[in-house]
């Protein structure tokens, strides 16, 4: 059963079923038959509980990015890696760098991914720029074949759900306290989550502007440290 006139969602949901051992087939939850409402008999049923998630934010309910604190449960997140992710397709390990046109992009992009190409090269691995315009199939794909994943706080974070268990992760973020989502699911699915606080600059700004060499140094030290451990 799928929201009328979302086709993202329900090429999504049938890339979930189809990649397990279930097919489905679409079925618009709102048409009426002689105004009289549908009822069907299915042996299993599944659903997106999205709610407030208490266990992890108690009473730290904030405005900045509110679908934040509808973060699903452990369960369901353990469910959609299971059933998508986790698997990599490829035997060449990835860096993914995930990058915002609009808030919160880089504003020395072009020096930032410069640095991050020497050191995934330095680490033999495979350097690829995310920008979120992938097909649904190419974006589980990816974050499944990376190793390490770097980016800023935003949405296209949220694609670590498809990687693997001891991924790293690196984000660059702001010490406010309702930054933790995306450390909350690197905690559920088992990633090693880094996160480079930035000072002096606000969660509203365009760009946000590091210094030359500091992205580069923090994700070169993340990766040595999950070495050690």
């Amino acid at each position: 059963m799928l929201p009328k006139g979302h086709p993202f969602i329900i090429d999504s949901l049938t890339t979930v079923v189809n990649r397990g051992s279930k097919k489905m087939e679409p079925f618009n939850s709102i048409v009426e038959y002689d105004g009289a409402t549908m009822r069907l008999e299915v042996d299993e049923m599944y659903y997106a509980d999205w709610t407030y998630n208490e266990d992890y934010w108690g009473d730290k309910r904030t405005d900045h990015c509110s679908g934040a604190q509808l973060l699903p449960s452990q369960f369901g997140l353990q469910l959609v890696n299971g059933v998508l992710g986790g698997r990599p397709t490829s035997s060449v390990q990835k860096m993914v760098v995930v990058l915002r046109e609009r808030s919160r992009g880089f504003g020395n992009e072009e020096a930032l991914v410069k640095e991050l190409e020497e050191v995934a090269a330095e680490k033999k691995l495979k350097m690829v720029v995310f920008r979120g315009d992938l097909s649904f199939d190419t974006t589980v794909d990816l974050f499944a074949d990376a190793s390490v994943v770097v980016g800023a706080h935003g949405g296209g974070l949220a694609n670590i759900v498809f990687c693997r268990k001891g991924t790293v992760v690196v984000e660059v973020g702001l010490a406010e306290p309702e930054f933790g989502e995306y450390q909350y699911i690197s905690e559920v699915l088992g990633f090693n989550h880094n996160v480079l606080v930035l000072d002096g600059v606000s969660m509203f700004e365009a760009t946000w502007n590091m210094l030359n060499g500091e992205l580069g140094r923090f994700v070169n030290s993340s990766l040595e440290r999950r070495k050690k451990k």
